[in-house]
Parts: structure tokens; sequence; C-alpha cells
């Protein structure tokens, strides 16, 4: 029975976690929401993109902040040598990451 317990436990806090992950997945947009969202990752056009609402939804989840959000922009643009806003394999896929950044305390 005492093992039972803790597995029973674990069940029960993640079938929680799932049901509002949910609830905040399926919650609509405040107009607040969507003015942040829609300059989360493509401010161009004024427009929420998929990039823009997949952050929102990880944010409102509580998965991630704007500082790990912010470190992965950062990140991205260090890549984007071009400015293009694309990625090419050759420098998603290397073999030195000496183009990543490394450093902690940003």
């Amino acid at each position: 029975l005492h093992s039972q317990i803790p597995s029973f436990a674990r069940v029960l806090v993640e079938s929680h976690v799932v049901a509002e992950e949910k609830r905040a997945i399926f919650r609509p947009l405040e107009r607040k929401e969507f003015d942040y969202a829609k300059s989360l990752c493509s401010p161009e056009d004024h427009m929420v993109h998929l990039s823009d609402f997949i952050v929102l939804q990880l944010l409102r989840m509580g998965k991630v902040n704007m500082e790990t959000i912010d470190l992965i922009k950062t990140q991205f643009n260090i890549l984007d040598v071009d400015g293009s806003k694309r990625l090419p394999q050759s420098i998603c896929i290397q073999k030195d990451n000496s183009t990543l950044q490394n450093d902690t305390t940003i």
C-alpha cells in the first residue's frame, strides 16, 4: 500500500498539471495578450504568427519566462548572420559550436 501512494499522488499531480495546461491553451486571448503576442517573434505585420502563439502559450503555462525567450532570441539572432529570419541547415548543424554564445550571465 505504501508503494502505491507515491504513484497515485504522481498520477493525480500529472493529471492536474495537464488540466491546467489545457485550460491555459484553450482560454481565449485577451486584447492585451494579443497585443503582446504579436511582437514576441514577428513584429513586422501586427499579426500573431505560430511562433508568437507558441511562445505566448508557453508563457501562460509557466513553462518559460521572458528571460529564457530573450536568450533564445539572442542565440537565433547570432546564428542569423544574413538577417533573413531563417536558419539554413549548415548553420544549425555544426560540428564546432563556436558561433553559439555560451555566456550564462545574459
